[in-house]
């Protein structure tokens, strides 16, 4: 049913938005976008290292083969495919990028973690997450029974979510050292600034402003 494929694409599209941002925010860099930052991306020792989900075929592949054109090492995810991932791996190793294969549910957190610590343990590191992995279940709404719809939600939606917590735990620490002051705050410490500015004499002339209360990630 068009009406339903609409809607399972705009989720994963959706939700794809919403987990490129939470990576930003867990200070997980994105690839260079402009040209002369992705010929000095391949031009260098080492570039990025990107795990592309679903990218043993399809969109997945192009994309897997594009990141690793330009120097980046590439972790091609695949569910069922493991010939059609091998080929898309030693089409990026001819292209003179690097790349390994590997198997996972993307519907599955275990397998999802899993999948980040394939990433580092062969490279040391995770810079770019595609969350390219997406299923459709075309069906009239009232014929589709509760598992398709399931199964959609899980690998379209809850896949993002997983893989994106899962990049979380493994850069809990590198996060706290990206804070100037090597900590989270504290809820007091935001009320501390409130009370501040409606309750201080000395705040009476201070309106129309922005105050950032980070520990200092403004300044970075």
């Amino acid at each position: 049913m068009q009406a339903s494929r609409s809607v399972c694409r705009q989720h994963a599209a959706t939700s794809t938005t919403r987990a490129a941002r939470a990576i930003c925010a867990a200070g997980v860099r994105a690839v260079p976008r402009s040209r002369s930052n992705a010929v000095a991306v391949a031009a260098s020792a080492e570039g990025p290292v990107c795990i592309v989900t679903g990218g043993s075929r399809g969109i997945g592949a192009a994309i897997a083969l594009a990141l690793g054109k330009e120097g980046c090492r590439v972790v091609v995810n695949y569910a069922s495919s493991p010939d059609k991932a091998e080929e898309v791996a030693a089409a990026i190793t001819k292209a003179g990028g690097e790349a390994i294969t590997a198997k996972a549910d993307v519907s599955k957190r275990e397998d999802l973690e899993a999948l980040v610590k394939a990433a580092t343990d062969k490279w040391g590191s995770l810079d770019v997450l595609v969350n390219n992995a997406g299923i459709t279940r075309d069906t009239l709404m009232m014929r589709m029974k509760p598992d398709q719809w399931q199964d959609v939600i899980d690998t379209n939606l809850s896949s993002v979510f997983y893989a994106t917590q899962a990049i979380d735990k493994k850069y809990e620490e590198a996060i706290l050292k990206s804070i100037p002051l090597g900590r989270y705050g504290q809820p007091e410490e935001v009320a501390g600034l409130v009370r501040f500015l409606a309750l201080d004499p000395a705040a009476a002339y201070i309106t129309g402003q922005t105050m950032t209360v980070d520990g200092g990630m403004v300044m970075l």
